[in-house]
């Protein structure tokens, strides 16, 4: 299909709300069918607790994500489970946004399976998706443990997951879920955070125009996003923000060293 859409999509797999998120992104890749390209970029949203620091929603530790994620399920009716923020909680999110690059070398069939499974596991069966045999026994549906392990371990995927956190730094993402649309040209539309309804529908201009210039659109809660900054997410009653349209970044410029 000639000019299909193309979206980069931030996300990362400890994320509430991209959970809450994916019966949207499931619809709109249905809706527009072979229309639509997309790739995923990993947000890296838990280095490791002694660098995160969220202040809009005084989450400092892990017993007060466990609030946080009580909160979007609340809003979102989407089925969480967050006890493991005290029984077990993960000690970082970068692991699980390692193996996910790593599942990209086995095609993306396979990728996309095992994103949905890293959300799974973590958000519905309390599984700790920063340890690394969690990660590979996830992965034994679809690849070997030892060929998984190799991918784990190969520079390409360590390369690919920093790769994301330049692009994601460049782009000033600081929300997810995170999508940047594109028709045509290196500019496009940023949608920022969890959206109740088929997002592009709150586009205000046509996505064949998205091409023209690059803005990011959402709204404000009083329940935030998934790390620090400005709050990007609809309130409960629908008030629309007030930090709606904002210019972000054009063509990504050369790789940079972390």
């Amino acid at each position: 299909m000639p000019n299909p859409v193309r979206i980069t999509y931030f996300t990362d797999p400890l994320c509430p709300w991209c959970w809450a998120f994916e019966p949207q992104w499931r619809r709109l890749r249905f809706e527009f069918g072979a229309g639509l390209r997309w790739r995923y970029r990993m947000g890296g949203l838990l280095a490791h607790w002694g660098r995160y620091h969220d202040s809009v929603n005084e989450v400092h530790n892990p017993g007060q994500m466990a609030t946080q994620w009580l909160q979007v399920g609340e809003l979102t009716a989407a089925p969480i489970d967050a006890s493991i923020w005290r029984a077990g909680p993960p000690a970082s999110s970068y692991p699980a946004c390692l193996a996910f690059k790593a599942a990209e070398s086995f095609g993306p069939p396979f990728a996309e399976a095992y994103l949905r499974r890293l959300r799974e596991a973590v958000m519905l069966e309390k599984r700790d998706i920063s340890r690394r045999e969690e990660l590979v026994d996830l992965a034994a549906a679809g690849a070997a443990p030892a060929a998984f392990e190799t991918a784990l371990d190969a520079p390409e995927a360590t390369g690919a997951f920093r790769d994301d956190l330049t692009e994601a730094r460049y782009r000033e993402v600081q929300r997810f879920p995170t999508l940047v649309l594109h028709r045509a040209g290196p500019r496009g539309l940023a949608l920022v955070g969890y959206q109740p309804i088929p997002f592009h529908a709150q586009v205000p201009f046509p996505i064949s125009y998205a091409d023209r210039s690059c803005v990011k659109v959402g709204r404000d809660t009083d329940v935030a996003g998934c790390c620090a900054g400005p709050i990007h997410c609809p309130q409960p009653d629908g008030r629309r923000g007030s930090r709606s349209v904002r210019v972000c970044p054009g063509p990504q410029p050369p790789r940079r060293t972390l």
